[in-house]
C-alpha cells in the first residue's frame, strides 16, 4: 500500500468520524406513528453511533495488523476510535436522559437499555443508573393518577 493510498484511506475514515449528530439524525428511521416520541430518534442516533464505533474498532484492528501497533496509521486509527467511542457513549447518555412520551416509547427505551447496545456490555455506573431511574420516574409522573 502506498503512502498516498494510506493517506486517502485515513482521510476517508476521518471524514466519516466527523459526521455531525445533525446529519446522523437526518438518516434516522422512526417507526410510523412514533414521530411524536423523541426516544425513538434518540435510540436510532445511538444505534448509528454504535455502528460507527464498531467500524472504527474494525479499522483500528486493520491498521494495527497491516502497519503495526506503533505505526502512525495505527495511532491515527486509535484516535478516531476514541472519538467514535466518546460519541457512542454520549448518544447512549442522550437515550438515558430522554423521557419517552408514549407507552410504546417506554417499552422501546427499556428494551434498548437492556440490549447489547445499552447496559448489557457496558460498564454502567451510578450516574447511568440515576439517569435511568430519573427518566422512568419522569415518565411515570406524566401518567394519569
Amino acid at each position: 500500500m502506498t503512502n498516498h493510498t494510506r493517506r486517502s484511506f485515513l482521510s476517508a475514515v476521518a471524514a466519516a468520524a466527523a459526521i455531525p449528530a445533525t446529519a446522523a439524525a437526518a438518516v434516522c428511521i422512526i417507526p410510523s406513528g412514533m414521530d411524536t416520541d423523541p426516544v425513538f430518534a434518540a435510540i436510532e442516533r445511538h444505534k448509528l453511533a454504535n455502528r460507527h464505533h464498531g467500524d472504527a474498532c474494525d479499522t483500528t484492528d486493520t491498521m494495527v495488523e497491516t502497519f503495526g501497533p506503533v505505526s502512525p496509521e495505527a495511532e491515527e486509527a486509535h484516535a478516531l476510535q476514541d472519538e467514535a467511542c466518546t460519541a457512542d457513549l454520549a448518544a447512549l447518555r442522550v437515550v438515558l436522559e430522554t423521557v419517552p412520551a408514549t407507552a410504546s416509547g417506554m417499552v422501546a427505551y427499556l428494551d434498548h437499555i437492556a440490549s447489547p447496545l445499552g447496559f448489557e456490555h457496558s460498564m454502567a455506573d451510578g450516574e447511568d443508573f440515576a439517569a435511568l431511574l430519573a427518566t422512568v420516574r419522569q415518565f411515570a409522573e406524566r401518567l394519569p393518577a
